[in-house]
């Protein structure tokens, strides 16, 4: 079952100055979509990569939230310039909080 993810990015001091750049946080999580198998009566889903992107805010914040992840799977979390530059990168994200999706 799908399952809904957020995950909330916030430096770890209050920053002095802006960030002369933008800068972006990149989730990327495996995806839980139902099967279009038509051989198949029972419902059935499967897992694909996934991703989404937000701006980090002035302070440096952000929050990012997926519906379609799907469970016991892994994510990752990188932080990005607008170019797509890799910053930083955090791989192996701790989802035990991940909770269930509403219904569709």
């Amino acid at each position: 079952m799908a399952k809904k993810l957020v995950v909330t990015i916030k430096p770890k001091t209050n920053l002095v100055k802006p960030v002369p750049q933008r800068l972006f946080a990149r989730l990327m999580y495996t995806r839980e979509v139902p099967s279009e198998d038509p051989d198949n009566a029972a419902p059935k889903t499967m897992n694909l990569p996934g991703s989404c992107r937000v701006e980090l805010d002035v302070s440096g914040g952000a929050t990012i939230s997926v519906d379609d992840y799907a469970d016991a799977t892994t994510a990752a979390l990188q932080i990005e310039f607008a170019q797509g530059s890799i910053l930083f990168r955090s791989d192996n994200l701790a989802t035990s909080q991940a909770t269930p999706a509403a219904s569709r």
